[in-house]
């Protein structure tokens, strides 16, 4: 490992929860976090903040301001498209 990549290895492995927490709210704005494919639609979202959740560190996207992901235009788009093998037994 590169002597840059170390330090931060350290410097990570010494930080609390609540100062990574810090750390990937100050961050967020540069993060995207991919949920996988639906229908061959990639689905993600950009970070919105981190929190403590117990003992774990949350993050939270912005998609997770819907009370349902069924509002969110892109995932409704996502689940109205016919999947390819239905598309293909139709025709």
């Amino acid at each position: 490992m590169k002597k840059k990549q170390q330090k931060i290895v350290d410097m990570a492995n010494n930080l609390t929860n609540n100062e990574i927490c810090d750390l990937l709210n100050c961050l967020s704005d540069r993060i995207d976090v991919y949920f996988g494919l639906f229908n061959k639609c990639c689905l993600g979202s950009k970070a919105h903040f981190a929190c403590m959740n117990g003992t774990q560190i949350q993050l939270n996207c912005e998609t997770a301001e819907y009370d349902d992901l069924k509002d969110w235009d892109f995932f409704q788009h996502a689940l109205e498209k016919k999947p390819e093998t239905e598309k293909e037994t139709t025709q």
